[in-house]
């Protein structure tokens, strides 16, 4: 994704990850956090941030806009936090937080199922609401999703999911 955004925006288009080397990475850290984070001493009129997880907790940044996969529901609010973090002039027609989740109407990819599982997924995907009030909806959201109520499940698939979800906690115990 951010090869094919840098393609078309140019130096625009930041990349941060966990793979990077951690001198790399700190380097780049540094430089999204003054662009991005609470001073914005170097906001830039434009940019793309392009990150995986990282960007969930690390970092205190400042977004207009947040384009994310599915992930499990606190992950998701996690991620939204970043939007709208701190007091500032937005620009026009992003006076609002808005947060796009891809692949929220779909059957969630292999990768996405490797790296959270199934159920939380699928779980999520049934109870994303169009617009989540942050704080107000944070826990009533998060606790739906992590609450193994059997008798509300709609779907042989979730509930296939269900079963999976249980046999690998048990697993790690």
């Amino acid at each position: 994704v951010a090869k094919i955004l840098q393609d078309e925006y140019g130096e625009s288009v930041q990349l941060l990850h966990s793979r990077f080397l951690a001198v790399h990475r700190m380097e780049l850290e540094e430089k999204i956090t003054g662009e991005l984070g609470k001073t914005q001493e170097n906001r830039p009129r434009f940019c793309i941030t392009v990150g995986t997880q990282v960007l969930e907790q690390s970092l205190d940044i400042d977004f207009d806009v947040l384009f994310t996969d599915l992930c499990p529901m606190d992950l998701l609010i996690q991620r939204m936090g970043r939007l709208h973090r701190h007091e500032r002039e937005r620009p026009a027609g992003l006076e609002k937080a808005k947060c796009y989740v891809m692949n929220a109407n779909v059957t969630p990819d292999a990768e996405s199922v490797s790296i959270y599982g199934n159920y939380l997924l699928l779980k999520t995907q049934i109870l994303l609401p169009d617009k989540i009030q942050i704080p107000n909806d944070i826990p009533l959201l998060v606790n739906q999703v992590y609450e193994n109520h059997e008798h509300s499940l709609h779907t042989p698939e979730l509930a296939e999911a269900l079963e999976k979800h249980k046999s690998f906690i048990n697993n790690q115990k």
